[in-house]
């Protein structure tokens, strides 16, 4: 919710304080095709994607290959909340203590060898262990990506100048990758997955999934690449600031003075970010089982920085307040 300190945003925006500046279509565009934009959006909708597969494919699977009915699947299923859990205790313990791409990377690489798990060892008559142990695996993976890939989101949502006005339209694009995976893969799955049990019988391999199931390894693999490439784009950046760094602070001798302030995010951007609908739809995109991911470190640090930023643009708006009444009629 937003702070109690944010009653004055409307009249902050009103007064022309903490206003966005003016950013052309084009340039949102550009800015929301970036890869630093495009692929949290794309992972999220990989992993839920992924996730579908074992909640379409698993009931049916089972039920040929292990005579298993709704009790024993629900059973597996329920389970997995718990392995999320107790990852998840992991992962916060992790947090801070890792990049966040790096968690992102752990995570995809759970979920490869899942996938190649649930295509290579679901198969008729096999053991109990050889269809619950890829489930486990792939579930795992998740609470690694779910908090650190909304971090990285959202903190590069922040730092685009362009979208200083959309952060609850990001946020929600965000959400709406995991609901897309949820209501277009499960029909993608049984149509082209899922083996019937003739299937499974005229087959040479006896496996209950056809090879379009490699799609989850093969997806997580690319996810892997994308990671290395934003990976390197980020310390090239850092490499490029720190050189404009060392160029201003040469400037010193010619009487400039090197600003290494953080750029203030506006008070439109503040107040989306703490908006209702923001805060929900950034709950939603790392969501699974019931369970909600928690703040990363860096997210926490984002939250305190717009809290910051918002006491600024106050108290700026006070002080031209003083200052208008302080001018004769």
């Amino acid at each position: 919710p937003l702070p109690k300190e944010a009653k004055k945003i409307p009249e902050i925006v009103s007064s022309g304080i903490g206003a966005p500046p003016p950013a052309s279509r084009s340039s949102m565009w550009d800015a929301m095709l970036r890869v630093e934009i495009v692929l949290p959006i794309l992972i999220l909708l990989v992993v839920n994607s992924d996730f579908q597969l074992i909640e379409t494919a698993l009931p049916p699977a089972a039920a040929d290959g292990l005579n298993w009915g709704p009790v024993q699947t629900s059973a597996v299923l329920g389970s997995t909340s718990i392995v999320i859990f107790f990852m998840m205790m992991l992962t916060i313990y992790l947090s801070g203590k890792m990049h966040d791409l790096t968690m992102v990377g752990i995570g995809n690489i759970l979920w490869i060898f899942g996938g190649l798990g649930m295509y290579l060892f679901w198969e008729r008559d096999a053991s109990v262990l050889a269809y619950v142990l890829p489930v486990v695996v792939s579930c795992a993976g998740f609470p690694f990506i779910a908090a650190a890939n909304r971090s990285t989101f959202s903190k590069a949502v922040a730092n685009t100048p362009a979208l200083e006005g959309s952060v609850a339209l990001m946020q929600s694009i965000l959400s709406m990758a995991a609901s897309v995976a949820g209501f277009v893969t499960p029909g993608l799955v049984a149509t082209f997955v899922i083996r019937s049990s003739d299937q499974v019988t005229a087959s040479r391999d006896n496996r209950e999934l056809t090879p379009v199931a490699l799609y989850v390894p093969i997806s997580s693999f690319l996810i892997l690449f994308g990671l290395w490439y934003s990976y390197r784009k980020e310390q090239q950046e850092l490499g490029v600031q720190a050189e404009k760094g060392a160029t201003e602070e040469t400037g010193l001798l010619a009487g400039s003075r090197p600003s290494k302030e953080r750029r203030r995010s506006s008070v439109v951007s503040i107040e989306q970010a703490f908006s209702r609908r923001s805060e929900v739809n950034r709950r939603m995109s790392a969501q699974v089982m019931g369970l909600t991911a928690f703040d990363t470190k860096q997210e926490q640090e984002l939250s305190e920085q717009l809290q910051h930023d918002l006491e600024e643009w106050q108290q700026l708006a006070e002080m031209d307040y003083d200052d208008d009444e302080e001018e004769p009629n």
